[in-house]
């Protein structure tokens, strides 16, 4: 299933953006009336419904476009720990060499 923001990113953009100042908004004035101990206005109440019904709508377009995206970023971290593991097993033997001054693991046993 496609969203109609599905191939306009900037227009995304835009309405996540959008979404983010409205969900600031409405938190603060939220925050104001309950920090008086006032009563919360009706029109909040509508807003907040409203704004909760199309998050709902805003959340799965988010999803959809990000989810793809996911994949990818696991399989760049996988390989960032496969060059780490890499760079790990190379550094090994020249840090015990470095450990040990030098001596290999058959002069150790040799006596030398």
């Amino acid at each position: 299933m496609t969203t109609p923001l599905d191939d306009n990113p900037a227009l995304r953009r835009k309405v996540y953006v959008t979404f983010w100042l409205l969900s600031i908004t409405l938190g603060g004035f939220e925050v104001f009336f309950a920090s008086y101990g006032w009563p919360t206005p009706p029109w909040l109440h509508a807003a907040t419904g409203v704004y909760m019904f199309v998050s709902s709508a805003i959340g799965y377009t988010a999803w959809s476009n990000t989810a793809k995206g996911l994949s990818d970023v696991a399989q760049q971290a996988q390989e960032a720990m496969s060059s780490i593991q890499d760079a790990k097993n190379k550094i090994a033997p020249i840090a015990s060499g470095a450990i040990d001054g030098g001596k290999s693991e058959e002069s150790k046993v040799k006596g030398d």
